[in-house]
């Protein structure tokens, strides 16, 4: 049985403890991804290992109850306990949150393991529910990553509602002029939506912050950040 909940120190309640500590003292940490697979270069690149939101499993299910197979409603029942937990945790620092997490979250993901593996064998693979099982138990450990750090999401609707009026939007913006330049691009939408995150009015940050750069070192950059940024008393309104 794979319940990957044997080990609950902070930063590896995995089974591959060893992968994570090595991944925790390199600097990397976890990509949260839909249900495909993150680019190869991703981790080439050194962002580490890669997990899975929940709500892509959740989606499964409830496509799966629509069709008529009343045994996925005791899946989304288990996943709602999940969020409930979620709900109580998430104003908490990212200590309490991984305390909290780790008394009541695992008895219930090993519960939705055990019934998944338990039905599968039974399903048509091509159902509805059978693709759902299936991508469960396939994507179990990655469904997980968010254990491992209370600064990690169950699953990643925050960056995909942000990221939404680009997605909507980028027939309009298909011709971006050079490859460099969408990197270029996703810098920008990183800092727009991280002011906004911050309750920040962007256009007041980016233009305080514009007129700055020129004469700030190297070392001070971090202070621009929009965690960290305090505007100017030249620019102050």
């Amino acid at each position: 049985m794979r319940d990957g909940l044997t080990d609950h120190r902070e930063g590896a309640p995995w089974s591959d403890v060893r992968s994570s500590t090595k991944a925790s003292q390199s600097g990397r940490g976890r990509a949260i991804g839909p249900g495909k697979s993150v680019h190869p270069g991703f981790w080439a690149w050194g962002a580490g290992r890669e997990a899975r939101g929940l709500t892509h499993a959740r989606r499964r299910f409830y496509q799966s109850l629509q069709e008529s197979f009343p045994e996925a409603l005791w899946f989304i029942r288990q996943i709602r306990r999940l969020y409930h937990i979620e709900d109580q945790v998430r104003f908490l620092a990212p200590e309490q949150r991984y305390q909290i997490r780790q008394e009541q979250a695992p008895s219930i993901w090993k519960a939705l393991l055990e019934r998944a593996e338990e039905l599968q064998p039974k399903l048509l693979p091509q159902s509805t529910l059978g693709k759902a099982v299936h991508y469960f138990v396939n994507e179990y450990e990655a469904l997980l990553g968010y254990l491992e750090n209370g600064r990690f999401e169950i699953d990643n609707n925050l960056v995909e509602n942000n990221i939404r009026p680009t997605a909507v939007g980028r027939k309009r913006w298909l011709f971006i002029g050079h490859p460099r330049a969408g990197w270029r691009s996703a810098v920008i939408y990183s800092l727009l939506i991280s002011a906004r995150q911050r309750g920040l009015n962007p256009q007041a940050y980016l233009t305080d912050v514009l007129a700055r750069l020129p004469s700030m070192k190297i070392t001070q950059i971090h202070e621009l950040l929009p965690g960290q940024w305090k505007r100017s008393s030249a620019n102050a309104s």
